[in-house]
């Protein structure tokens, strides 16, 4: 990483310790709790997760305008320490009352609510010119990374003998999370300095790749639909269709993910290069042939490969596509327009799991088809509606 972009590292970290901790609670650690040790039913756990994700989505665009009027950091910071209270004070709480969780997880939607926009477009802020897409790359290697990592945390966590290990450490990964955010360079009100040289010559700059509103809006909506109906059942598919053992479909997963960890930030430097619209093209044309061929895999070693291309070339294609919404808004409102954008993505995750697991009860392989069909008509749209960027 060069010395401009290696002024994101506690920017980036930052994103792969709160996500770590999220995906330890919400898809890990708080169904075996409420089920295993509360006593309810699984599905307490999964109106409790649905809860906190509409919480979220509704504080995303009142988030993002936040931190356009009050800075990216001091807004982060508030929101790691917000949410770094609920997971150490959840078995506590839920011993009293089961019910209290509710209240917990709506504080919870509202502290990630108002992170995710201000750390996306804090990364936006920081990407030296002409290189905004690299700069997204690395977010999104936060993002997988962090996703990766937090179901082996929490089976490294419940070596300890303790219920609520895993919950500590999901509290433990939110502070440190406020560290790396707190170790960030800031600029002024609701932006971080930027640094770095830009790719471009001077006089060769251009301006962002276009797209209509309403094609961002709904491509964000079924990419969102589409990937969390197919996460929603993996687990079951991995077990079910795949032959994989629950000790080792963990770590099945974190493998692949590594890998496109370790080629992130040179396929966001070549989106760069190609410039966002053919990348966020090229991209999703590769993605959308491979989640069809995905549905065709049945070993889990055809499993593996495809699975790893997949995400690669979704590298390649969502760094530019997150710079496209980041030019939406402008300078001035960058943070409301992702913002608003979380919102709709959100909206599309709240029905992902719903579509996920009412296809599975119908047909195993239904949900890889629907999130086939989900990216083909996001191809579809993108092809038709994002034009190049303009010479300025």
């Amino acid at each position: 990483m060069e010395r401009g972009l290696k002024t994101l590292l506690p920017l980036a970290l930052g994103v792969l310790t709160a996500e770590a901790a999220l995906g330890l609670v919400n898809n890990f650690a708080l169904v075996l709790y409420v089920k295993d040790h509360l006593g309810l039913s699984a599905r307490f756990a999964g109106r409790a997760i649905s809860l906190f994700l509409l919480v979220e989505m509704l504080a995303k665009a009142p988030g993002g305008h936040l931190s356009d009027k009050l800075g990216r950091k001091p807004l982060l910071l508030f929101a790691m320490a917000l949410a770094a209270l609920v997971p150490a004070s959840l078995p506590f709480v839920a011993a009293l009352e089961p019910h209290l969780i509710v209240p917990l997880r709506i504080i919870d939607g509202l502290a990630f609510g108002c992170f995710w926009p201000a750390a996306v477009a804090a990364i936006a802020d920081a990407a030296p010119p002409g290189r905004r897409a690299e700069a997204m790359s690395i977010f999104y290697l936060a993002y997988v990374l962090g996703i990766a990592l937090g179901p082996p945390l929490g089976s490294l966590s419940f070596w300890t003998g303790r219920l609520d290990a895993p919950f500590i450490t999901a509290s433990l990964l939110l502070l440190l999370s406020a560290l790396f955010f707190g170790l960030s360079p800031t600029g002024g009100k609701g932006g971080i300095v930027k640094v770095g040289p830009p790719l471009q010559k001077e006089g060769d700059r251009r301006s962002a790749a276009t797209a209509p509103i309403w094609a961002i809006l709904l491509v964000t909506a079924l990419q969102s639909m589409g990937i969390i109906a197919l996460v929603s059942i993996l687990p079951l598919l991995a077990e079910h269709v795949y032959g994989l053992k629950r000790e080792t479909m963990g770590l099945f997963f974190f493998g692949p993910a590594v890998l496109v960890g370790l080629f992130a930030p040179f396929l966001g430097r070549l989106a760069d290069r190609m410039g966002e619209e053919r990348a966020v093209k090229v991209g999703l044309l590769l993605v959308t042939a491979l989640m069809w061929a995905f549905t065709q895999a049945r070993h889990p070693i055809h499993v593996g490969v495809v699975a790893t291309a997949l995400a690669l070339a979704y590298m390649l294609a969502v760094p530019a596509w997150l710079s496209i919404i980041a030019s939406v808004g402008g300078e001035r409102h960058k943070g409301m327009a992702l913002g608003g954008m979380g919102t709709v993505q959100g909206l599309g995750a709240m029905i992902g799991p719903l579509l996920g697991t009412d296809l599975w009860e119908r047909g195993h392989l239904l949900p890889l088809y629907a999130t086939a069909i989900t990216f083909t008509l996001s191809l579809l749209i993108v092809t038709l509606t994002v034009r190049a960027p303009k010479m300025v």
